[in-house]
């Protein structure tokens, strides 16, 4: 649709056809027949679109390793991240928990690897998240986030699905 759309010209469709691939792997397997559909020019602008959202993304995911001041600070005060990070951890790491500094780094080295795959699905992430979530709880018995996410869990979650959103929805098609 995307390669359709803009072989005809149509903007506002390629824009939305090129959001729509961001969900999707782009290689030529994927693409397989509708390759000979892609104008040279109308590849080359979906690629560099999908690295500038993933690059945006990665910012966007940056930002919530700051645990100073970022919407990540909530988690901070965790037990037993404290004690990982004064036995193991580099001090510029911070007190982030490490259950959320895993996650999210897990998800900058994957977006870091590849533009051609998926671009972070939201629903994926929201599932990574609980599940570091439940089994930081659940190893370690840890009090402090299990009150963090009752208390501030549903909030926090909505700014990240927020920033996350924006940072993928504020591209447009134009080549910088």
């Amino acid at each position: 649709m995307y390669a359709i759309a803009s072989s005809k010209g149509l903007i506002p469709e390629v824009e939305n056809f090129a959001r729509l691939t961001l969900d999707h792997p782009m290689t030529f397997e994927s693409i397989g027949d509708e390759l000979r559909l892609f104008n040279g020019w109308a590849l080359r602008d979906l690629v560099r679109f999908r690295k500038r959202c993933r690059d945006s993304l990665v910012s966007c995911l940056e930002s919530f390793l700051d645990y100073r001041d970022g919407p990540s600070k909530i988690w901070t005060c965790c037990f037993h991240s404290h004690l990982l990070n004064s036995q193991l951890q580099a001090p510029e790491q911070g007190l982030l928990a490490r259950w959320l500094h895993d996650l999210i780094s897990q998800a900058i080295k994957e977006l870091k690897q590849s533009y051609t795959l998926p671009l972070l699905k939201q629903q994926n992430f929201r599932k990574q998240y609980m599940t570091a979530l439940q089994q930081h709880i659940t190893e370690t018995n840890c009090l402090f986030c299990s009150r963090v996410y009752i208390m501030d869990g549903d909030a926090f979650w909505l700014q990240v699905k927020s920033k996350l959103t924006m940072a993928r929805d504020k591209l447009g098609m134009t080549v910088v």
